[in-house]
């Protein structure tokens, strides 16, 4: 099994999609605003974000966004995995990735919103630290129910 971790490029740019539309689908529904964001992932990077993508023997099975944010923060968005390749230490790898960059970046904060139903989800970002800073509320944008969770960086 070779899995490799790799930055955006517009060979991927339907996976991006595809991945995303997939769990978005699976719990509630793509909006206009994922549509909008799912179908040009350059507007992340455009902002000096990234775009990563988890490669299974060169099959695209993960990604997720990270977007800066005020404050010398950035936000991670859009992570999902290939149901086929869930259990495999994808999400580890991509979260792991996503942090090294915004330590790069120089930056000390990320944080992100999840929804109660991503159980896998939130134990993996638990794993890596996140707590929950809000309470639930319906997001502005996508109008799903969500709530917030950060991750406190130290540059070491």
């Amino acid at each position: 099994m070779n899995i490799r971790i790799v930055h955006f490029s517009p060979e991927h740019k339907d996976d991006f999609y595809y991945l995303n539309a997939e769990w978005l689908n699976k719990y509630y529904f793509v909006t206009n605003e994922d549509e909008v964001l799912l179908r040009n992932p350059e507007i992340i990077i455009e902002k000096g974000g990234m775009v990563f993508f988890a490669l299974l023997d060169e099959e695209v099975v993960g990604t997720c966004a990270i977007i800066p944010e005020e404050n010398n923060s950035f936000e991670l968005i859009k992570m999902g995995v290939s149901p086929k390749a869930q259990g495999k230490g994808i999400g580890s790898l991509l979260m792991t990735t996503c942090i090294n960059f915004v330590k790069q970046q120089n930056a000390n904060h990320i944080s992100l919103e999840t929804a109660v139903p991503l159980k896998a989800a939130i134990h993996l970002y638990e794993k890596f630290g996140f707590k929950k800073i809000s309470d639930e509320y319906t997001h502005p944008v996508f109008k799903r129910v969500t709530f917030k969770m950060e991750l406190i960086l130290t540059n070491n």
